[in-house]
């Protein structure tokens, strides 16, 4: 199978741009890597059973990769096992939940999560209004970051989904480290690192890019649910 595809490969011709396009149309490959994966989960993961380098013998020294360590299985291809895909297997699997308990759990950190940062938006738009004093506005906020903050941390932890929430997954964590960097400024030592003038540029920034991913976290919740 590996032979049969790296010869298919050869011939093929996908580019990336229209300059390679232009450079390259009409030429063979003169280089064909080979990945296989035995689920849609070790591709999510990276976690690849073996891999395969076809390497043109007319193709200079000085222009070719490095040759892979492995089994020369015929037409110059060589093939390497990956010795601890058993083991990173193992350990994956470990980390997977099922799509319930993965939307759950998704629901028990977002829910809180939308809440802190409406109150953050909140405050923050009092304090432009000068509705409220700037040590009061940081001491709130410094309350409501330990809670994100932790609710984060949570995010980090909360499983490996199966393939059909992957795009979800990947979202809710885009959304969950955004709506933290709104608190950023109040997390640890950040009263010291940022001056208040890019302090309230970052969280600004951070709410519209919130709103942003937030519609998009909506729009992957949507296909998971048909």
């Amino acid at each position: 199978m590996v032979k049969n595809i790296t010869e298919e490969l050869k011939n093929r011709e996908y580019y990336r741009n229209n300059l390679l396009k232009q450079h390259w149309k009409g030429n063979n490959a003169q280089v064909v890597w080979l990945y296989l994966y035995l689920s849609l989960e070790d591709l999510d993961h990276v976690n690849w059973l073996c891999q395969s380098q076809w390497i043109d013998r007319h193709l200079e020294s000085k222009f070719a990769p490095t040759q892979i360590e492995g089994e020369d299985i015929g037409n110059g291809v060589i093939l390497k096992w990956k010795e601890e895909y058993e083991e990173i297997s193992t350990i994956f699997d470990s980390f997977k939940i099922t799509k319930e308990d993965f939307l759950e759990k998704l629901d028990n950190i977002l829910l809180p999560t939308k809440d802190i940062v409406e109150q953050v938006i909140f405050l923050t738009e009092e304090y432009k209004r000068g509705e409220v004093e700037e040590n009061n506005d940081v001491n709130s906020m410094k309350k409501l970051e330990v809670r994100l903050t932790e609710l984060y941390f949570e995010a980090g932890d909360i499983g490996l989904p199966p393939s059909e929430c992957a795009d979800l997954s990947q979202q809710f964590q885009n959304v969950m480290a955004i709506a933290h960097n709104i608190v950023l400024p109040f997390f640890g030592n950040g009263l010291k690192t940022w001056e208040k003038f890019d302090r309230n540029r970052l969280i600004s920034s951070s709410i519209k890019d919130y709103h942003k991913e937030l519609l998009r976290l909506e729009f992957e919740l949507e296909k998971v649910h048909r």
